[in-house]
């Protein structure tokens, strides 16, 4: 066998090993609540919101995120998906607490939307569902549903008349 084809070899069988090796998961599963929805801007064509999530990080390791990813749906209807801009780390046994901005046309479904906020519920009922991207080598992404209730009352009871 000639040097060409040893190396072309050792490529092959490299390249092999990279597609197979394994990923790792993280040993406690990280959680993501939906804190706060705080309207910015209401218009005839988009609707700014403020929207506030809470990451909890039970391992004992520092967990850096790449990204996530999460679709709101508030009492059954599809609020919006919200996508951070920028990477963070969640230190070991802690939380981080980050805004997101988010524009939304709710045209559509605008009887809908505005029945939804002027409701005299004192808290509504959320999902949160989706993904989050670890910033680590060979680690698998952390998917996440979350369900619970927010108080929209009193942010959103004078901005939609």
């Amino acid at each position: 066998m000639s040097w060409r084809n040893g190396v072309s070899l050792m490529a092959l069988t490299f390249l092999l090993l990279a597609c197979t090796t394994p990923k790792f998961s993280i040993p406690g599963k990280l959680e993501v609540e939906l804190v706060e929805i705080e309207p910015k801007k209401f218009s005839l064509s988009h609707q700014e919101f403020r929207v506030r999530l809470k990451v909890n990080n039970p391992n004992a390791d520092d967990i850096p995120i790449a990204a996530l990813h999460a679709a709101i749906v508030l009492s059954g209807f599809e609020f919006s998906n919200v996508h951070t801009s920028k990477p963070f780390t969640v230190k070991a046994h802690d939380q981080i607490e980050f805004d997101v901005p988010v524009r939304t046309s709710l045209m559509e479904s605008c009887d809908e939307v505005k029945a939804l906020f002027k409701a005299r519920q004192k808290e509504l009922v959320y999902e949160l569902r989706g993904t989050i991207k670890v910033d680590r080598p060979f680690t698998d992404d952390v998917t996440f549903v979350k369900s619970g209730w927010i108080d929209l009352k009193q942010k959103l009871e004078g901005s939609i008349n």
